[in-house]
């Protein structure tokens, strides 16, 4: 954790006009703790460190049957957290524009995106290019229902939060 320094001339108990803007005095007292920007990582990067932390990246052989549906479990638990809010899973809005409009700033998905929308699992877990990853978007439940929200593509999580819903075992 990066501790933000104020310098107060040395002593303890300055006032404002004591602060020195240009240099860090080397007795200054640490007033307040700021927290490093998180790293961002895209599904398949996510899905990978689950995999690792519940120990399937570990096993030889054993039931594949089973391994394959804990693998397949990830998703509708980070779908499920996603919707519960427990995790942000941020994206860039997929529109039927030119190709400079698709590269957006990305936004957090709201929660009740979830409700009709799911991952493409197989873009993630079998191993896709980079690229192929980036404009992997959410896909609806059912295709036949107009209500569906707009996908999103380019989608990341926090790899802290992924660590801290996901504990090693």
């Amino acid at each position: 954790m990066l501790l933000l320094v104020i310098a107060l001339h040395g002593r303890r108990g300055g006032s404002e006009d004591d602060l020195d803007d240009e240099h860090v005095q080397p007795n200054a007292v640490p007033i307040m703790p700021i927290e490093m920007p998180d790293e961002e990582i895209n599904l398949q990067q996510a899905y990978q460190l689950i995999s690792d932390r519940l120990g399937l990246n570990d096993r030889l052989g054993g039931d594949a049957d089973a391994d394959a549906e804990v693998r397949l479990a990830i998703f509708a638990d980070l779908r499920q957290k996603a919707r519960d809010g427990e995790i942000v899973v941020r994206g860039r809005p997929q529109r039927a524009t030119p190709v400079s409009e698709m590269y957006k700033p990305r936004e957090a998905i709201p929660p009740g995106h979830w409700r009709a929308m799911c991952f493409d699992i197989a873009r993630y877990v079998f191993g896709d290019t980079e690229d192929l990853i980036q404009v992997a978007a959410t896909q609806a439940d059912n295709d036949n229902d107009r209500r569906n929200p707009e996908p999103y593509i380019d989608l990341v999580v926090s790899r802290r939060t992924i660590e801290r819903a996901w504990p090693r075992r």
